[in-house]
């Protein structure tokens, strides 16, 4: 699939002087940006109490998807695409702009849900709950990936790391229930310990 090259895709250059979360925000809104693009340090020493955090606050609030790189890929090499769920069937918008990441790249979706004591399920009902998923939201290319792990965090980032995965998907359709939990405790905490790329997007509901 052919993506546009470097040379072709024009760049403007901005200083803003305001708070890092609200003028990124007002300035999303006014250039009707549709998605951000932010630079992670990792997880460790003092540009992660201050590019991380912000990273994570960005990542938490932005009412559009927002990209965290660690390390930059190239677009041709990213062809494995992990999306951590609870799998619940009422996240119809997500999984509309999560169909269309993966048709941009052409890549595969691995399906993955973490069995851990705040979140449990028997492996049949598990898998039953995936394929249901994936045929409520008409997926194609994609895997069903079932793992146990005590933490759920640590859960996602091995499967990351076991299938050298290129881009890490997380989201929810709203701040309530169990997607409440699923994602504000984890997205923050993934951000900067995932090696690859993270795409978030959380929609107000």
């Amino acid at each position: 699939q052919a993506h546009p090259s470097p040379s072709s895709v024009p760049v403007s250059f901005y200083t803003l002087h305001d708070y890092l979360l609200p003028s990124i925000r007002s300035f999303a809104e006014q250039k009707k940006i549709d998605l951000i693009v932010m630079g992670t340090s990792g997880s460790t020493g003092l540009e992660e109490v201050f590019i991380g955090s912000n990273t994570e606050k960005v990542v938490r609030f932005a009412t559009i998807p927002v990209v965290a790189i660690r390390k930059a890929p190239s677009f041709s090499s990213i062809r494995n695409i992990v999306f951590p769920n609870t799998m619940e069937l009422n996240q119809t918008e997500l999984m509309l702009r999560i169909k269309k990441l993966q048709k941009f790249f052409d890549a595969r979706l691995h399906l993955l849900m973490i069995n851990s004591p705040t979140h449990f399920l028997r492996d049949q009902e598990a898998n039953g709950a995936m394929e249901e998923f994936a045929k409520h939201y008409q997926l194609d290319n994609y895997t069903i990936n079932f793992r146990n792990n005590t933490h759920v965090r640590e859960g996602i980032l091995d499967f990351v790391s076991e299938i050298k995965a290129d881009m890490l998907t997380m989201g929810t359709h709203g701040r309530r229930g169990i997607a409440h939990i699923f994602f504000d405790s984890l997205t923050e905490s993934v951000v900067n310990r995932v090696e690859c790329p993270i795409w978030t997007y959380s929609s107000r509901a």
